[in-house]
């Protein structure tokens, strides 16, 4: 069933409020218009997919003009430095980590094995032949022709392989990792086409029992690449609770709660990048705990990533127990806390007149541990 128009239009402006990477809706629909009309000619597809889109075009300068106007900035987010970065090297590199994202899961990427030095001179080699083959092909006019003749036989995958590159203009220039499920969001548009893509290329090849065998194992292997990402988040879902029930465990009534390290993502899965306190208030209601502050947060590779805590004359030394670990973020200190010494791996501070009602805790090997203050403080 075929949607009018203004529905159509409706539905685009509720996107383009609800996630701005709807701006590629216009252009993936032209796209899109001009496969479907391929049997118009150039001329006349070029036409009935102008006539299809335009509105979109129209309205997406107007949501442009409007959200200029209300942030005061026409670019806005993380800056022009980051959205307006269209160097060479960065939009290569992002494209082709976002290919290999949209057919391998993450699992298969994390090692970064794929960006190995020898690997990057080999598929750099391997780019510099295909260039030199290429430009042999296209000197020949018979070659030229038998070239052109055959590219245009795919045309299904090469409409997909610009709708994928159209959706995923809108972040190509950002560096994101999207080798982990933390960063694959950039990648759920793009790869419905991708994934279009391949099982249309799948289906082609089913007519052999070898590829029969090949897409079983293939089945297999992302089968397998979704448990073990899924038991991640599950991995991420348990922490999560169990740091809520460690804090209301160990606090009372109106208490304020001062957190050393928190844990901020585990491969990939979030945990609590920006939400503690309001966990806490959530589900700690009867505890009334009256604030939370969170002076650090890192990365822990497993669910059981320790910490070490030393201590001397009036300091504590906290320092991550697994050296890939670091100290991603860390925040203002709270008052009573002094922090006196910072490096990637440890943070060295003391604690000078804490109130009675203070609760200090750190985060090791799944717990959320209660520091006992030292004399004086």
């Amino acid at each position: 069933m075929r949607l009018p128009r203004r529905d159509s239009l409706a539905a685009f402006a509720l996107a383009l409020l609800a996630k701005e990477p709807a701006v590629s809706f216009p252009p993936a629909a032209f796209v899109l218009g001009l496969y479907l009309a391929r049997g118009l000619g150039s001329r006349g597809a070029l036409k009935r997919a102008s006539r299809l889109v335009y509105p979109f075009f129209a309205l997406l300068v107007a949501y442009v003009a409007a959200r200029a106007w209300v942030i005061g900035s026409l670019v806005g987010g993380y800056g022009a430095s980051r959205h307006l970065n269209f160097k060479h090297s960065v939009v290569v590199s992002q494209l082709l980590r976002s290919v290999l994202r949209a057919l391998l899961p993450a699992i298969a990427l994390q090692s970064r094995a794929l960006e190995s030095h020898a690997l990057s001179v080999a598929l750099l080699a391997l780019g510099v032949a295909l260039a030199l083959v290429s430009a042999l092909v296209l000197s020949r006019a018979p070659l030229r022709r038998a070239a052109f003749a055959r590219a245009r036989r795919p045309l299904l995958f090469w409409a997909l392989a610009a709708l994928f590159l159209v959706c995923l203009l809108p972040t190509i220039n950002l560096r994101v990792d999207v080798y982990t499920t933390q960063g694959e969001r950039y990648l759920y548009l793009p790869s419905a086409f991708s994934s279009i893509a391949v099982a249309c290329a799948l289906a082609r090849s089913a007519r052999h029992k070898l590829a029969l065998a090949a897409i079983a194992c293939l089945l297999v292997f992302y089968a397998g690449a979704l448990w073990q990402t899924n038991r991640i988040w599950r991995q991420a879902s348990d922490l999560s609770r169990s740091i809520v029930e460690d804090i209301g465990g160990q606090t009372a009534d109106g208490s304020t709660v001062y957190v050393l390290n928190a844990p901020d993502t585990l491969r990939g899965a979030h945990l609590y990048r920006n939400g503690l306190a309001e966990a806490v208030a959530l589900f700690l209601p009867a505890k009334r705990v009256a604030s939370v502050h969170v002076l650090s947060w890192h990365t822990p590779h497993t669910p059981r990533d320790g910490v070490e805590l030393s201590a001397d004359a009036d300091a504590y030394t906290l320092t991550l127990a697994d050296p890939r670990a670091t100290f991603d973020r860390i925040d203002a200190p709270p008052p009573c806390l002094n922090l006196i010494g910072r490096s990637p791996h440890a943070l060295r501070f003391h604690l000078e007149g804490c109130p009675p009602a203070v609760k200090v805790f750190y985060f090791s090997e799944g717990r959320m541990l209660a520091l006992a203050p030292q004399g004086g403080s």
